[in-house]
């Protein structure tokens, strides 16, 4: 079943694939739903008790009404942004997974330093960062994808996001980590995704010299 769903996107995943952008787009968005959207739900599971470290009278009410205006910041700005930005899906889900390492580990931070501010700006941006990531992303799949398997997709793979989270909190039970813990647990789980794609990148364009290196050395050789 699965990979009759999955059946548009394998030329995408495939070294050398031949589907087009759009499939390739929505292949790597594929791939961040299950760490992205799992690291969102494993987060929001512990950013009160971030919250209580700093102080017991920190604004819980407050922050947790913040965090749902970011998740719906972000997704209303990924409604209207511009189609340029769009189409530079590659640029967009590399330069937002690596921020949303960088806003869990300021979250981390700033509750080991005690630094309420902090700990609310960064849960609040990092909420509207995945609002962002995750409407741009289900945009890319939904048009990747025939009408009637988009929604079983979508049921997949936050089936398999539950799964990741399940995972990441297993290990940081067993670890005895504290609510900073898991988000830097949070933030290691978003940079195999980036550097898979910065590796295949590179590994593209040396591929590519070699190729045009022999075309520039028969050029010399007739001039």
């Amino acid at each position: 079943m699965l990979s009759g769903v999955l059946h548009p996107l394998w030329p995408s995943v495939a070294v050398g694939g031949s589907a087009g952008p759009r499939g390739r787009s929505a292949a790597l968005w594929a791939v961040w739903w299950v760490g992205g959207v799992g690291c969102s739900g494993l987060s929001r599971n512990y950013y009160q008790l971030q919250l209580a470290a700093v102080s017991l009278r920190s604004p819980f009410g407050y922050t947790e009404a913040a965090i749902e205006g970011g998740l719906a910041a972000g997704a209303a700005l990924a409604a209207v942004a511009p189609p340029p930005l769009r189409e530079h899906s590659w640029s967009l889900l590399l330069g937002s997974t690596l921020s949303a390492a960088a806003l869990y580990l300021a979250c981390a931070r700033g509750a080991a330093a005690g630094s309420l501010p902090l700990v609310v700006g960064g849960n609040v941006l990092s909420a509207a960062l995945f609002g962002f990531q995750r409407a741009t992303g289900a945009a890319s799949l939904a048009a990747a994808l025939p009408e009637r398997r988009d929604a079983l997709l979508f049921a997949l793979l936050s089936f398999a996001a539950l799964g990741a989270a399940s995972l990441l909190q297993a290990a940081g039970a067993a670890a005895r980590l504290d609510a900073g813990g898991y988000y830097l647990l949070c933030a290691a789980a978003q940079l195999p995704l980036p550097a898979a794609m910065l590796t295949r990148w590179a590994v593209r364009a040396v591929r590519a010299r070699r190729r045009r290196a022999p075309e520039a050395a028969g050029g010399s050789a007739h001039t």
